[in-house]
């Protein structure tokens, strides 16, 4: 004897899901459009985290060795 629990995944699917449907029709070449907008996403949100964490850690380090209070401040936007 089997276990119907894909029939019952599929039942539950029309009934209260999306179909599973929309993923299964995407063209190749969509795909690969997707993978690499995602790629140059990451390597994008990947290179901020860099620029921005390295210099501001390096702020508190030297701060430390010196005894000084690392501030930072956010200056008022509405002059801009």
């Amino acid at each position: 004897m089997r276990c119907n629990c894909k029939k019952k995944v599929d039942k539950i699917n029309e009934k209260f899901g999306d179909g599973g449907k929309d993923s299964e029709n995407e063209f190749f070449l969509l795909k690969v459009l997707r993978f690499i907008i995602q790629m140059l996403f990451g390597i994008l949100c990947g290179l901020l985290i860099i620029v921005m964490a390295v210099p501001m850690l390096l702020y508190v380090i030297i701060c430390m060795m010196f005894g000084k209070e690392p501030t930072f401040r956010i200056r008022n936007l509405k002059n801009y």
